[in-house]
């Protein structure tokens, strides 16, 4: 039987959701849920090899790097969900990618990250963080033109998203940070029956009976006058629930509602090539007294933790971690190169030493 994904367009979408669930509605099912553009996975596993080379050559684990992410580049789906990661990741890395070039971050590059990071919070909101934290960090760096570059970064990403904001507040007359779904997320984060790895996979229906007659904006503003108040009755639950979620930020399995979906050999797979990136990762870290980290180095280490610190306010499923995965990707790259580098150079000095002799 063919079924049909009815979509609301409303202010709960964000604005790259609208091509995304226009062609979902004319699909047979979740199943045929296609690339948005099949430029995006390329240009994203492009992006990732430039940024990765920054510091060090790729080397043959560098080549081969960008297919291990999930999924060839594909938007990641949960069921009849379509989550367009690709995107995201493609804003994210051409940003860093702008971000962290190696002449600096100089007024006209600023403008066009900015633009870059603009689109960015369209598509996905949670980044402000991120962003906040390269707009500040980029205004006390002592180098030159750095303070005005980072004024016009800032500038520049505020423009793009205010046709946004303006839209929301004529369409329904009120105040809210591009889309209405934090308080939700919040919510799932903070009540009675949350767990580490659950997600959205919890008895909610205490809550539905109420949201259900509010309009979007209004439910938004109860899901997070619930959570808060949930969060103040039950501080010591809150802070051991926020650090079990903030662990299960490093983990490579969720609890997903269809179990189906669930097998132990993709686990398992998923387990090994997680864990031996972050290996990689490690030993990059551990070396960083003898190799020092580079800029790039640091805030991606510090990029990666800080965004579980804060996705840990919420909820912490693998999907939403998957951008900053290629940073790790990036540093398990850079490590690898730095070994081939170093043995190609063993191996000529021994084979010097032996003509020597």
């Amino acid at each position: 039987m063919r079924r049909s994904i009815s979509v609301s367009f409303n202010h709960l979408r964000r604005p790259e959701c609208i091509p995304e669930t226009g062609k979902i509605q004319r699909l047979s099912g979740p199943r045929d849920i296609p690339s948005t553009c099949p430029l995006y996975p390329a240009k994203t596993r492009w992006l990732h090899i430039e940024l990765r080379t920054f510091s060090h050559s790729a080397g043959a684990f560098g080549c081969c790097s960008p297919s291990c992410v999930a999924r060839g580049g594909r938007p990641q789906r949960s069921s009849q969900y379509s989550f367009p990661q690709s995107l995201i990741s493609f804003f994210f890395l051409l940003g860093l990618f702008l971000y962290f070039r190696p002449a600096g971050l100089h007024p006209v590059r600023a403008v066009a990250t900015g633009l870059v990071f603009g689109m960015l919070l369209l598509t996905a909101p949670a980044f402000i963080c991120v962003i906040a934290i390269l707009c500040v960090t980029a205004f006390f760096e002592r180098k030159r033109h750095h303070g005005i570059a980072a004024v016009l970064l800032l500038v520049t990403t505020l423009v793009v998203i205010t046709p946004w904001q303006i839209r929301n507040y004529l369409t329904f007359h009120r105040n809210f940070f591009i889309s209405t779904n934090g308080g939700f997320n919040l919510l799932l984060g903070n009540s009675e029956h949350t767990r580490p790895n659950t997600g959205s996979n919890i008895d909610f229906s205490k809550y539905e009976e109420i949201s259900r007659t509010l309009d979007e904006a209004e439910r938004n503003n109860y899901h997070t006058r619930e959570a808060l108040k949930y969060m103040r009755q039950n501080p010591g639950r809150t802070v051991t629930m926020y650090v079990r979620k903030f662990l299960n930020y490093f983990d490579c399995r969720n609890e997903l509602k269809m179990k189906s979906e669930q097998r132990d050999v993709r686990t398992l797979l998923v387990f090994l090539a997680y864990a031996t990136i972050m290996i990689f990762v490690l030993v990059r870290v551990l070396q960083a007294r003898r190799f020092p980290l580079t800029r790039f180095e640091h805030y991606a280490v510090w990029l990666y933790v800080l965004n579980g610190a804060f996705a840990a306010l919420f909820v912490t499923r693998i999907r939403f971690r998957i951008p900053f995965d290629y940073l790790m990707f990036s540093l398990a790259a850079i490590q690898f190169s730095m070994w081939l580098t170093r043995h190609a150079v063993d191996r000529e000095s021994a084979i010097l030493d032996r003509s020597a002799e």
